[in-house]
């Protein structure tokens, strides 16, 4: 899979107003000015890829890959999207639920396959295997790097990380982050009365870059805690149609439990905000993530195919069996081709 590597490696991030055209089509929410911003923030082609996955389903539909088989998708499975959620049973799990939905299975799994192409960390033959022993629901051998840091989750427990700790003492928000309006003021106190201090801020990169993000201050019982009102947008493989409010509400509450577990229903929420949704979620130091560039080679491969094994679980929902369409590798190569074009 040199090809796709290169193909990627060689993307220069100018873009043709027809790619901005389609940009706008999926994110109206965004002006063409931001869009191009967060297209001139990425600063290699992985986080490019990162930042519109709507752009890659648009894509990918296109090509003559079967998506007769539906099922709960990831939406945006990449090799960064995965780490362990800290609850009292620590899992390791897709941690990012903005792109959840439902969507074709071959279309989630083709972004998870091009998405290792980046590292090139396992070879075709090996990516299928882990899938279809997913599919198995075969978690024999978990690699010992995930079990060390669920271990890690532990001792870490539900105290605030650093960065959230440093923006409490200092009561000043700055940086990327802003103070909140008065009106914002008001309606996070809708959600947490009791909260002590809070600050928003808007990010340029990631796909969910545009989305405003609160952060909210307060004290429980034990200890200084914070969590995160995050906005939701229409998730990346339904960005072509159109889905009320209330669809949407209904799609994040049952991604929940079905990929953070059922722990997740007390920790975890959707707030809605007038036409608006936000997930409300902890921010604990026990949350743990994983970069695989840093990593040695042998690590990064065992991580690598239990995220695939992990996809291959989640679709064993919906299908039993699994075998490479013939026209797999052709549309690998429209999609990365198409996507090499568009910037």
């Amino acid at each position: 899979m040199r090809w796709l590597i290169l193909f990627f490696s060689l993307a220069a991030f100018a873009t043709p107003q027809r790619t901005i055209d389609i940009l706008k089509e999926l994110y109206p929410e965004q002006t063409p000015l931001f869009l191009q911003e967060r297209i001139n923030a990425a600063e290699n082609p992985f986080e490019l890829w990162r930042a519109f996955p709507a752009y890659y389903y648009y894509l990918a539909s296109r090509t003559s890959l079967d998506q007769k088989e539906i099922g709960f998708c990831l939406g945006d499975g990449h090799f960064e999207n995965f780490g362990v959620l800290g609850f009292d049973n620590p899992i390791f799990t897709l941690n990012d639920l903005d792109d959840a939905s439902f969507c074709p299975l071959n279309l989630d799994l083709m972004r998870l396959y091009l998405s290792h192409q980046f590292i090139g960390s396992i070879t075709d033959e090996d990516f299928f295997h882990a899938y279809s022993q997913g599919l198995q629901r075969d978690f024999k051998n978990v690699p010992a790097l995930i079990l060390s840091e669920k271990e890690k989750s532990k001792e870490k427990g539900r105290v605030l990380p650093k960065k959230m700790k440093a923006l409490w003492e200092s009561q000043v928000c700055q940086g990327e982050y802003e103070n909140i309006s008065p009106a914002d003021s008001k309606w996070i106190a809708s959600v947490r009365i009791d909260f002590s201090f809070a600050c928003k801020r808007l990010k340029i990169k990631g796909g969910s870059g545009g989305n405003e993000r609160f952060v909210v201050f307060y004290q429980d019982e034990k200890n200084l805690q914070a969590f995160e009102l995050k906005k939701l947008s229409i998730p990346a493989p339904l960005r072509e149609k159109k889905l009320s409010i209330a669809d949407r509400k209904k799609i994040i509450e049952e991604a929940l439990p079905f990929f953070f577990g059922a722990d997740s229903r007390i920790y975890y929420s959707v707030i809605q905000k007038e036409d608006q949704l936000f997930l409300k979620r902890p921010l604990w130091a026990s949350h743990r993530d994983l970069n695989l560039n840093d990593l040695k080679m042998s690590d990064k491969k065992e991580i690598s195919l239990f995220e695939v094994r992990l996809m291959g679980y989640f679709h064993s929902f919906y299908r039993k069996t699994f075998s490479m369409p013939l026209n797999w590798s052709d549309s690998a190569k429209e999609i990365s081709s198409n996507w090499r074009q568009s910037f």
